[in-house]
């Protein structure tokens, strides 16, 4: 039988950003956003419906968890240095 991954933990409550802002915030086109994010390259979404036409958010706090821990959100950008 095949294992499934473990649910993904619910999302902190707080703001959702939609593709614009996190674009704006990373200095990134929404359509490089996107590209990431259906890579599996991206920042951890949830989607807000079915289908693959449902709207997008992503929890600023994930963004930033993310941020700090190094995560680049594009080649341009320095990041963190690994351990």
């Amino acid at each position: 039988m095949a294992k499934h991954p473990a649910p993904a933990p619910l999302p902190p409550t707080g703001r959702l950003l939609t593709e614009r802002e996190l674009a704006e915030r990373l200095n990134l086109t929404v359509a490089a956003l996107q590209a990431r994010r259906q890579r599996g390259a991206g920042h951890r979404y949830i989607k807000l419906g079915p289908g693959k036409r449902a709207p997008v958010r992503y929890p600023e706090a994930w963004v930033d968890e993310d941020l700090a821990a190094g995560v680049r959100s594009s080649t341009g950008d320095p990041g963190t240095a690994a351990a």
